[in-house]
């Protein structure tokens, strides 16, 4: 265990002018209370459930919007545009919800998303729905992020952990059913209801947290906040994100790994990255990242386990599917509902951490018992082949649920807990993009060691049954495979299988660096924490009216 000196409490005096624009004084304001508190958490847990269910809702509509429109070809734009816009807003609503206030913030959050949904679901062509579906991702990466932040503000840190436990558990829940609500619309309806559902249910969320979240704010001339935006590190820190997923997304599909674009967005990448960083440090008088929440290095070693932790959650969510589709010849529906455990594990781990925080004290254990249990957890499915029982495999994923249930609230409330009032709201929207930006370089990485160890494996194959199985189109779809002649389909099975067992075989040691991580994750006890501010209550949060 941590001794309680080992991090340094929060400081909450200003010493710069960015401090004094930006600072928040940690006096307190009770949070809500009866009937107001349930329908706001109610409002916050279904706006985290649609931000979230929307980056993976589409995933079994994409071929039929590919085919009604006939845009085969760009396809996969469809999902790429969320991605892209969700990471590169994602980092920024943090600091804007600082200077606009917390309320107007995440309502123009909800209401680009909800009003670009519309518009995906009334698109008439390809186009027009890849243009709604980046303004959803814009919108979506600030709710996200926001639910966060305003449980923060309005809870204090002994209630903190049971709320942020109910939006990790929908963020998780939403995470793995988007894809089986997205098929049951695509077969029973349309693929249109896959983006008419946000506006059902964003639109509730919209009107409780309208009425129900009250939270302070000095009035400020909306002249004065415009000045305090960090222009030229926003616009840095958007063209680095772009241009880094750009080529994770296009390389070893659109273009060659060692293609001329693909090198040069990541070169340009590295560039801006670099630009941006020092724009933060030297530019900026009120930084959109302030390179001081880097200095404590517990938070730095939180944002890495988030990160790492993030390519284990997304590289087991789509990759997991695949292996029970190729490996068992089960449909898109049925793979879909072996994942039931992992979220399972996942929202019952986030209870369950939740309540035994107060006890045990410390939030360290809970993140290297959670991490441990991530990489046993990709170690155990490295094992599955074949022959393995169904019992093996849903037990192995639930393994990964409850670990990522142990880690994901942990690593936001210990941010929160050691930084300063001022950097909560930066802090937490940090966190949040670690473990998004983690996913998306994780299934770009798991994606290239599939691809490139399957097609090792197939060119190893005898010339005559490659042959045979290419009358059949196999490599076109994967359920193809199990169309093959019995003469040569465990063949041709067990080179997928193999290439699947590389993926989960780089996943230990990745996900093994949040486990090692995890050892210096170390603060002080809850009890000191606590004693930092009144019981049943928060920090008064300066919000814009």
């Amino acid at each position: 265990m941590a001794t309680e000196d080992q991090v340094k409490l929060p400081d909450v005096g200003p010493d710069s002018m960015e401090d004094k624009a930006s600072s928040d004084k940690r006096t307190v304001t009770v949070g809500p209370r009866g009937t107001e508190k349930v329908l706001l958490l109610l409002g916050l847990i279904l706006a985290t459930f649609c931000g979230s269910m929307n980056a993976t809702v589409v995933s079994t509509a994409l071929p039929r919007i590919a085919s009604d429109m006939n845009a085969l070809d760009k396809m996969t734009w469809v999902a790429t545009a969320y991605l892209l816009t969700f990471n590169a807003f994602q980092p920024l609503y943090g600091k804007f919800s600082d200077i606009f206030g917390r309320k107007p913030t995440i309502l123009f959050a909800i209401l680009v998303f909800l009003l670009s949904s519309v518009g995906c679901a009334l698109s008439t062509n390809i186009i027009m729905l890849i243009v709604f579906r980046a303004l959803q991702g814009m919108g979506g990466a600030g709710v996200i992020s926001l639910v966060m932040i305003i449980i923060a503000d309005i809870f204090s840190l002994e209630e903190r952990p049971k709320y942020q436990a109910a939006a990790t558990g929908a963020f998780g829940l939403a995470s793995v059913i988007g894809p089986l609500i997205g098929g049951a619309f695509v077969d029973k309806l349309t693929w249109r209801y896959d983006f008419w559902l946000n506006p059902m249910v964003g639109g509730v969320a919209l009107i409780f947290i309208f009425f129900f979240l009250k939270l302070k704010r000095k009035r400020v001339p909306v002249k004065e906040n415009l000045k305090r935006i960090d222009y030229f590190g926003t616009l840095a820190e958007i063209a680095t994100i772009v241009c880094l997923l750009l080529p994770l997304n296009w390389g070893g599909s659109t273009y060659a790994w060692n293609s001329g674009i693909v090198i040069g967005l990541l070169v340009a990448s590295v560039v801006l990255f670099a630009a941006f960083v020092c724009i933060e440090r030297y530019v900026a008088v009120e930084p959109v990242v302030p390179p001081r929440v880097f200095r404590k290095a517990v938070v730095s070693l939180v944002f890495l386990c988030q990160f790492t932790v993030g390519i284990g959650f997304l590289g087991m969510l789509y990759f997991a599917p695949l292996f029970f589709q190729v490996t068992y010849g089960v449909d898109s529906t049925a793979s879909g509902i072996r994942l039931i455990p992992f979220m399972l594990g996942l929202v019952v781990a986030s209870i369950i951490s939740s309540a035994l925080l107060t006890v045990i004290g410390y939030y360290q254990p809970f993140i290297i018992f959670g991490s441990a249990l991530i990489v046993v957890g990709f170690g155990l499915f490295y094992t599955l082949d074949e022959s393995s029982s169904l019992g093996k495999q849903i037990g192995y994923i639930l393994i990964v649920g409850l670990g990522l249930g142990n880690v994901l609230q942990m690593n936001t409330l210990v941010v929160q807990a050691i930084s300063e009032a001022r950097d909560i709201a930066v802090v937490t929207a940090l966190c949040q993009f670690m473990n998004s930006m983690g996913g998306a370089l994780g299934v770009a990485i798991f994606g290239s060691v599939f691809s490139n160890k399957l097609s090792q494996n197939l060119q190893a194959l005898n010339p005559q049954v490659l042959e045979e199985a290419r009358q059949y189109n196999f490599t076109a779809s994967y359920t193809a495979l199990w169309q093959l002649p019995e003469n040569i389909r465990p063949i041709l099975i067990h080179q997928y299988v193999d290439a699947l067992h590389r993926v989960f075989l780089v996943g230990i040691p990745v996900t093994g660096i949040a486990f090692l991580a995890s050892f210096f994750i170390r603060t002080p006890s809850i009890r000191t924490l606590y004693k930092q501010t009144p019981k049943n209550a928060s920090k008064e949060s300066e919000e814009s009216v």
